[in-house]
């Protein structure tokens, strides 16, 4: 029930090929792919039927791996008063 609620609160998710439905991000306005490729969203739903930003890693690993680039998203996003130390 905690990752539905996160779901929906979302505005910002870091995803890779499991890409979620319209109905369980309504507040959704940037979708990060850890992947490269593209492909396969171009057909979903949540790309096609919405305004939604998607962004791919095309290039990211040269840089840096998938895990890499999670790391650096989670900490851009503020931490609640319950998990910061």
């Amino acid at each position: 029930m905690f990752l539905k609620e996160l779901l929906r609160q979302a505005t910002i998710l870091l995803v890779d090929w499991t890409i979620p439905n319209i109905e369980q991000v309504p507040n959704l306005k940037i979708l990060q792919l850890s992947i490269a490729g593209f492909d396969r969203v171009v057909k979903q739903p949540l790309y096609t039927d919405t305004k939604i930003t998607f962004c791919t890693s095309n290039g990211i690993y040269r840089y840096c791996s998938s895990s890499s680039l999670s790391l650096y998203l989670t900490e851009l996003v503020p931490k609640s008063p319950s998990t910061s130390s």
